[in-house]
This record gives C-alpha cells, sequence and structure tokens, in this order.
C-alpha cells in the first residue's frame, strides 16, 4: 500500500526557510493557532467555517496529528498545517509579533503532580510569550476539565498588563459554539461533567516585540586535530554556558569512522528545548580535521544565539 505524503505536515525549520507563515500559505489571511489538537475535531471544523483564515495545529503526539492532517488531505481542507512541536518553541521561533489572530488550548494535560509544574502551559513564560504574539484584539481561548487548572490559568492570564477577560466571570461553563467540540468534549458533556471556558483578549497593543530573533544558517563546526577518542570523551559531559543554556551531549559513540551523537540544547529564559542530531568526522577537504554537523536541519530553527551558544561549547571542546 502507497504512503500518503503528508504535504500540510511540517517542520519549524521549513516555516523559517519558505519565509514564514504567509509564504507557507501563499497569502496573507489572519493565522490562528490550536496547541494540543488531539484527535483534530475543533481545528477541521474551524478551518471548514473560516476558508479565508490560516490554521496550524501542533501537538507532541505525531500519531494522531497525521491522522488529523490525512483527513484534512482527503477532504481538501488546504487552510490548514500541522507540526508535531511544543508550544513555546513554535511561538518563539516561527511566529512573528502581533500576528497571530487567535490562540485555542483545548483540554491540555494538568500535570497535576508535584514537580510537573513546569510542563503545565500557563506559566508566566507562556503568557508573555502569548502576549507578545497575539496581535491586537487577538483571543487566546482556554478549555478544560479540571478547575484548579482552570483557576491557575485565570490567575496567570490575570496578571497580565496587556490580556483582559473577555467574560464578565472569571469563566464559562458552557463553549457556546455550536459544533466545535472536541470528542473529549462531547464524551464529557454527556456524562455531565463540568467544563470550564476561558477568554483572553488582547487590550493594549505592544510597539516592540520582547522576543526578536534573529535566523542564520547552520556551517559545520572545525575542530581541529583532535581524534575521534579525544571528541567523544570530551563531549559526556553537560556545559552550562553564561548562565543562560545548557548543552547537553547524551551518548556520543564512535560509529564507522565517526562519532555520532546527540545533543540537547536549553535555552533556560523560555524553557525551550533543542535536540541536535550530530555527526562528527574528517573534514572533505581535509581528513586531518575534524567537524561537527548535524543531520536534522529541518527539525529546529538555527538562531543566531544558537550559533553563539554551540561556538562556545566546541571551543571549549578544542581547548580541552
Amino acid at each position: 500500500m502507497a504512503t500518503v505524503q503528508l504535504t500540510n505536515v511540517l517542520r519549524k525549520g521549513q516555516v523559517v526557510a519558505a519565509g514564514g507563515w504567509n509564504a507557507v500559505f501563499g497569502n496573507d489571511h489572519p493565522l490562528n493557532l490550536e496547541i494540543g489538537i488531539g484527535g483534530g475535531e475543533f481545528i477541521l471544523t474551524l478551518a471548514q467555517r473560516f476558508p479565508r483564515e490560516n490554521f496550524v495545529g501542533i501537538d507532541i503526539a505525531g500519531h494522531f496529528l497525521r491522522k488529523a492532517a490525512k483527513k484534512a488531505m482527503r477532504e481538501g481542507i488546504g487552510n490548514i498545517r500541522f507540526l508535531t512541536t511544543d508550544a513555546k518553541g513554535l511561538l518563539y521561533e516561527t511566529v512573528p509579533h502581533e500576528s497571530l489572530q487567535a490562540v485555542y488550548v483545548n483540554f491540555p494535560d494538568p500535570w497535576p503532580k508535584r514537580g510537573h509544574e513546569k510542563r503545565r502551559h500557563f506559566d508566566e513564560k507562556f503568557v508573555r510569550l502569548v502576549e507578545d504574539r497575539l496581535a491586537p484584539e487577538g483571543y487566546l481561548y482556554l478549555a478544560t476539565d479540571v478547575e484548579e487548572y482552570a483557576e491557575l490559568a485565570y490567575e496567570s492570564l490575570s496578571q497580565s498588563e496587556v490580556l483582559a477577560n473577555a467574560y464578565s466571570s472569571p469563566w464559562l461553563n458552557e463553549r457556546g459554539w455550536q459544533g466545535l467540540e472536541t470528542r473529549y468534549e462531547e464524551k464529557w458533556k454527556e456524562m455531565g461533567k463540568t467544563l470550564f471556558y476561558l477568554a483572553f483578549r488582547k487590550a493594549r497593543g505592544m510597539k516592540a516585540s520582547r522576543y526578536d530573533i534573529a535566523y542564520t544558517n547552520f556551517k559545520p563546526f572545525d575542530l581541529g586535530t583532535l581524534s575521534l577518542e579525544e571528541v567523544r570523551d570530551r563531549m559526556r559531559e553537560p556545559v552550562h554556558i553564561d548562565g543562560h543554556y545548557v548543552v547537553k551531549p547524551l551518548g556520543p559513540k564512535l560509529v564507522d569512522g565517526t562519532v555520532r551523537v546527540k545533543v540537547l540544547l536549553v535555552e533556560k529564559g523560555l524553557a525551550l528545548r533543542d535536540y541536535l542530531h550530530g555527526v562528527v568526522a574528517p573534514a572533505p577537504d581535509d581528513s586531518t580535521r575534524l567537524i561537527f554537523d548535524v543531520e536534522n536541519t529541518g527539525d529546529f530553527v538555527y538562531t543566531a544565539a544558537k550559533e553563539r551558544v554551540l561556538a562556545r561549547y566546541f571551543d571549549g571542546i578544542m581547548v580541552g
């Protein structure tokens, strides 16, 4: 059976390489984002209902996302794109200042266990990003079945000087949008479960972005005349750089005359995480020297800040 080519499923690097979302869609229609699409019922219905708007759906579960992408292609829904990625990384690295008409977060995992707080969406970092990326009069919507989560989200959003509650109460218990429910939402309504819906409007514009970003193209790093064994051994420990980044190589191994390694790059300010699948091998023009290159250039967005961090890291590798 032939494999379906999912042309509506992208990677962050592809969006940047294309020139941004307007270039991806081929128009400048209003842009909407759903974070955590689940089965895709909500965003697919929205995209069909508003054909002159663009929609981006993301999820960390690629299996469900691909099912939604296949359905969009079968039904000819051309104003939607999908990515398997996290929300903060997508907002920071691919969404320009004040360019989103709406952000939808439907029934996110509440991460109730102690120590999991950093995985919840509605922390200060996420709210600041949404403030920056929403267009004036744009909306952030949240639906949840967990009252404690609704309370925490409301408290966090209410501290914003840019966003204003769109309701006369902290939240509503009915969405009010017919035909725009997720399958879990329909199930819980049938069970009589109480649901919570929040909406915050961007009431004040921002003259400048808090999160400007400079893109660049990845260039291999020259590691000099170190041996492969030396590189492998020196890459086994995480390195903290300027208090803002952590570079953590994961299991560097000697394989067929190369060092293969997965590198975790953590930006602490926004808690962003990137995984680079790297390979250290002799330079093609000088076999006495080693270079570090990456194999997943479409999976991450390369910025000037990441270039500086990696340059510092590999300078340290060379010094030992």
